[in-house]
């Protein structure tokens, strides 16, 4: 087998550590997959694909994305000013 993507390690470690797996949603890729709390139900990461135009970005091809509910308005604003973060995904239309 080889070497796993960073999709399939993070799957792996919410599996382990929060008892949780991703959840394909129905949406028209099959690549889109959501991780929610196991006793709410309530979703906490979504795994997303997009086109690089979508996020501002240069090339061509789809970019894999990881979108996080962050509580700690701080630690967002940190990542946001570190390279390959963004703020905006998913949009509340999804909602």
């Amino acid at each position: 087998m080889g070497k796993k993507t960073m999709r399939e390690r993070l799957e792996a470690y919410a599996k382990q550590r929060y008892q949780v797996e991703a959840e394909e949603l129905p949406f028209r890729r099959e690549d889109y997959a959501v991780l929610r709390h196991a006793n709410t139900g309530k979703w906490f990461a979504v795994f997303i694909a997009k086109e690089y135009s979508a996020f501002g970005l240069a090339g061509e091809g789809t970019a894999d994305v990881l979108s996080l509910k962050l509580k700690d308005a701080d630690f967002a604003d940190f990542l946001m000013q570190q390279p390959g973060y963004l703020r905006g995904f998913p949009s509340k239309k999804w909602n």
